[in-house]
């Protein structure tokens, strides 16, 4: 590095980013040899702090970032990274889009299902939550619940990707009447999230990035940025 800076100088060496990176990295590596210096030091007088070891090794690991700088001569990967930060701006739209669906679809699970399900310390589903509540029954909702809009939203993120989801169908269509209304609807509310999240969503989400990726202007208009 210290040939690079007197070959190239100080402006020339910091126009390159790769160099910038590669300072930085090897800035974090003396901090490195530093701590550790210290820290052995200190284990000789018995004072070595807790958070000494953490430290390194976040340290240590950065060191494998230095590959990153392959990529210049690898023209393939460089390629497909240039590809893919040409995609960040459709994929931006595209979240925005799909943090409102789930913002609608938590809100409308908040107004429905909020308050309803609950089940007892010994994992007994509570029918009548208003009977329960009146005689002292402890109760606690699902792990994954509509109680309030934080939850909400992490309950349909866990059905748009579909990780459990007829489990958490399962706890919410059991408390209605078989056959109801009602029931017909919660069943109806997880098919939509389904349907919307995961299978049209999700699918335009890989639509993108295939768009991009095998549309050739997109890569050279990355390039030329």
């Amino acid at each position: 590095m210290l040939l690079k800076i007197y070959a190239l100088g100080l402006n020339g060496y910091f126009k390159d980013r790769y160099n910038v990176f590669d300072f930085v990295i090897v800035m974090f590596s003396l901090l490195d040899i530093g701590l550790s210096t210290h820290a052995t030091y200190n284990s000789h007088n018995d004072q070595v702090s807790e958070e000494s070891p953490a430290i390194l090794k976040a340290l240590r690991a950065l060191r494998l970032l230095r590959s990153i700088k392959l990529m210049r001569s690898w023209g393939a990967m460089q390629d497909l990274i240039n590809k893919a930060a040409h995609s960040l701006s459709d994929i931006f739209l595209f979240s925005i889009l799909l943090a409102l669906l789930m913002f609608i679809l938590s809100l409308l699970g908040m107004e429905v299902f909020a308050k309803y399900c609950y089940f007892t310390q010994d994992g007994e589903l509570v029918t009548d939550v208003v009977k329960a509540n009146e005689e002292g029954v402890m109760m606690q909702p699902p792990r994954e619940n509509f109680e309030n809009i934080f939850n909400a939203f992490t309950t349909v993120f866990i059905l748009i990707i579909g990780e459990m989801w007829p489990n958490i169908m399962m706890n919410y269509t059991r408390v209605y009447t078989a056959g109801s209304f009602a029931g017909g609807f919660t069943t109806l509310y997880f098919v939509i999230c389904i349907m919307l999240g995961n299978l049209v969503m999700l699918s335009l989400f890989t639509s993108i990035l295939l768009d991009n990726f095998e549309n050739p202007e997109g890569a050279e208009k990355a390039v030329k940025n």
